[in-house]
């Protein structure tokens, strides 16, 4: 069984397409797994990410600014 947060780490790097502008579009919920979308909401109730509500009432998961700030954190680990 995977670590859960193994899985949220993952998800945190995709929420900001790996990258590290804050104007990463994020990721769309009617687009991800059950998995993925726990994955989101425990990032949400951690302050790592955030729910926007979009055109024709989409809902998108997006990194907070906490959120980029451990994103940036993981990617300085890696490299």
């Amino acid at each position: 069984m995977i670590d859960s947060d193994e899985v949220d780490g993952r998800m945190l790097l995709r929420l900001g397409e790996g990258s590290t502008s804050k104007d990463a579009v994020g990721l769309e919920a009617g687009m991800l797994t059950r998995e993925e979308l726990a994955s989101c909401f425990r990032l949400v109730s951690r302050r790592l990410a955030r729910v926007d509500l979009g055109w024709r009432r989409s809902v998108w998961f997006r990194l907070s600014a906490r959120g980029w700030t451990l994103q940036a954190k993981l990617n300085n680990k890696d490299g």
